[in-house]
């Protein structure tokens, strides 16, 4: 399955952006009841300033690509095929905060408001940070199925 998340990065972060985005990440790890492993699928995540790592459960066939976020490498692209297994959640999650906080200028995928593909990870959001994105994407996942019915 073909299902991946594509995005900008900002080239200037402040260490504030960096602390944040760590922080929100081993948030969202920890309530996620998803098991997260290091960039393999193996081993532990790498949450630092530096560096934010991480894969799937690979022992469970739960891994595919890996996320890695905060750094800039000719090892890794700007973009993770997840094929929505479990570590998605935490993939959805993070990118929305990044966008946020403007670690990320934006973000596109190739999963969709109107199927509900990115519920699990508005959810994890809504529980790291207290704010109910839920309803705004609803609201935008409405509209979308408007301008669909209505071919505008």
């Amino acid at each position: 399955m073909g299902y991946t998340h594509y995005w900008t990065p900002n080239e200037t972060l402040t260490s504030e952006q960096r602390k944040k985005m760590v922080d929100f990440t081993k948030e969202a790890i920890k309530l996620s009841g998803v098991t997260i492993k290091g960039g393999n699928g193996e081993g532990l995540p790498t949450v630092s300033k530096k560096s934010i790592r991480f894969n799937g459960n690979g022992d469970s066939g739960h891994s595919h690509e890996t996320f890695c976020l905060l750094e800039k490498s000719d090892w890794w692209s700007d973009c993770c095929k997840t094929a929505m297994k479990p570590y998605d959640d935490v993939v959805v999650a993070c990118l929305i905060y990044a966008d946020e906080i403007d670690v990320i200028k934006e973000w596109s995928s190739d999963g969709s408001l109107i199927h509900g593909e990115f519920n699990r990870g508005l959810t994890l959001y809504s529980r790291v940070t207290g704010v109910d994105l839920e309803y705004k994407y609803n609201f935008m996942k409405n509209l979308q199925e408007l301008d669909k019915e209505f071919n505008v």
